[in-house]
């Protein structure tokens, strides 16, 4: 008789699974949002990029403002575009595909949409659906300032101050507020052109230092713990692996200090492997607009002395050419040092890799295992426990079991 054939078979400990959401038969689920496209795509370039994932019904494109609907050919192709694509660099810009909401307008109806009041699951609103809204004419009132973003999806909420000429509104959902952004800034209004940009709370959070495994639910699941979490995003590459680094949008802004407090004095693990979340506040960057001329401020003396010269090569042997020239020796030494140092993080991080491997090797090692002579399952669970069972002729009273007493 074999020494484990009455033996309980070692069963492996669960893996960890964030929670499915719950379904949504409520809503349209094969429609999706593309935003931060470049300018130059068309209705052929976004149904190219989206085709190998599912049929595709309908495409609109607004290339010059940087966006896109699509509607797939069922929910399971649009949650496929979604995850593949979201965050993937293109041409030089992270893509940011979502869901698209419901919303009534123009964008809407370009698909051929109603204009259903109903949003999905994740698309609450939050800190990346709030709007400031700037150069507002002093005659603006807070209902026309309402009415006038309610042509883009549900307004919540409205603030103005019409001293001062600016408010916040804040829409129902992020695509809601990318629209109504995307389509009013620069808008004129009563010879006004007002400005629209996103407002920053500090409910974001940029984390770094993720492990290959972590997954955008996983990374809700777990940043939870401090508060309601509007949006969790591990960015990828073009190939669709994670870059090590995250993006976690808290509803409030109490939550997020609370997760960067407890991430920067604790070292908070996602996964088996001892790999602690780096946390910081996440600096907003519009990659979209960008800096219009508009924008740039003529104040004081800088912008009629830098603008007097436009583009053009530095002439060799001037003054202005052997000052540019000791700039570029400056980003090359620079390069040079950034170099060195990226060499160094790296050994530095495959020594850390290395230790954590011997860590986890030692963790099984040290794993309690049913010894060869047990006969069955309750030899072996008393074994577990640290009690000698008295096999092979050692006293019973001793404790420690085969981990002490094992001729191996």
């Amino acid at each position: 008789m074999s020494f484990h054939e009455n033996a309980e078979p070692r069963q492996r400990p669960p893996i960890y699974r964030p929670k499915d959401p719950p379904p949504d038969v409520a809503l349209d689920r094969s429609r999706i949002y593309i935003g931060n496209l470049p300018h130059s795509v068309n209705d052929d370039d976004v149904r190219e990029l989206v085709e190998p994932y599912g049929g595709v019904r309908d495409v609109f494109v607004n290339s010059q403002k940087g966006f896109a609907f699509v509607k797939m050919d069922s929910p399971q192709s649009a949650e496929a575009v979604v995850t593949n694509l979201d965050m993937n660099l293109r041409r030089g810009r992270r893509l940011r595909v979502t869901p698209a909401s419901n919303a009534k307008g123009k964008l809407a109806k370009a698909l051929g949409q109603g204009g259903a009041n109903v949003r999905p699951r994740d698309e609450k609103p939050g800190g990346r659906c709030r709007l400031f809204v700037g150069n507002l004419p002093a005659s603006t009132g807070e209902e026309e300032l309402r009415q006038l973003f309610s042509e883009h999806g549900e307004v919540q909420e409205t603030f103005l101050n019409a001293e001062k000429g600016f408010g916040f509104v804040k829409m129902a959902s992020y695509e809601a507020a990318e629209a109504a952004k995307a389509a009013l800034d620069d808008a004129p209004v009563e010879g006004r052109r007002i400005q629209v940009r996103f407002a920053t709370q500090g409910t974001c959070l940029s984390v770094r230092n993720l492990g290959p495994w972590v997954s955008n639910e996983l990374l809700e699941s777990a940043f939870s713990l401090f508060g309601e979490v509007e949006r969790a995003v591990v960015i990828v590459d073009d190939r669709g692996r994670s870059v090590g680094e995250g993006i976690v949008e808290f509803a409030r802004k109490p939550a997020a200090q609370a997760a960067l407090k407890r991430c920067l004095e604790g070292c908070f693990l996602l996964t088996s492997e001892p790999r602690p979340v780096w946390a910081e506040p996440l600096e907003y960057r519009d990659w979209v607009l960008g800096l219009p001329e508009r924008s740039v401020s003529r104040r004081g003396r800088g912008y009629a002395r830098e603008r007097e010269l436009g583009p053009r090569f530095a002439r060799p042997g001037t003054q202005e050419h052997r000052v540019a020239e000791r700039w570029k020796r400056f980003l090359d030494f620079e390069k040079d040092k950034r170099e060195e140092l990226e060499k160094v993080l790296n050994e530095e991080r495959r020594k850390l890799e290395e230790e954590v491997e011997r860590f986890r090797r030692e963790q099984v090692l040290e794993r309690p295992f049913p010894p060869p002579w047990q006969d069955g399952p309750h030899d072996q669970y008393a074994s577990y426990l640290g009690y000698d069972t008295g096999y092979l002729g050692y006293p019973p009273q001793y404790g420690g079991g085969w981990n002490h007493r094992s001729p191996y």
